[in-house]
């Protein structure tokens, strides 16, 4: 099984170099924070910060950013909510 992970700074996958989190790491996120939706976000809005002042010196603007690592997320008040 191939481990999809981040590469600092950088932030490429350390598997497939796309940029993460490519599409196999969001797969095994969603699989690994099943049921705890605020963890997820709170874990890739912490991975987001940390990835911020590299990625913006390579050209990067916060949408861009946001969308990389929040943006893929469904969106589902009701369910943080319960």
């Amino acid at each position: 099984m191939t481990i999809h992970t981040a590469t600092r700074p950088c932030w490429d996958c350390s598997a497939c170099e796309a940029p993460w989190p490519c599409a196999p790491a969001k797969v095994d996120l969603a699989v690994e924070y099943a049921g705890q939706p605020t963890s997820l976000r709170i874990y890739l809005a912490v991975c987001l910060d940390e990835a911020a002042e590299p990625l913006a010196a390579k050209g990067a603007t916060p949408t861009c950013l946001y969308e990389r690592f929040i943006g893929w997320l469904p969106v589902d008040t009701d369910a943080e909510l319960r």
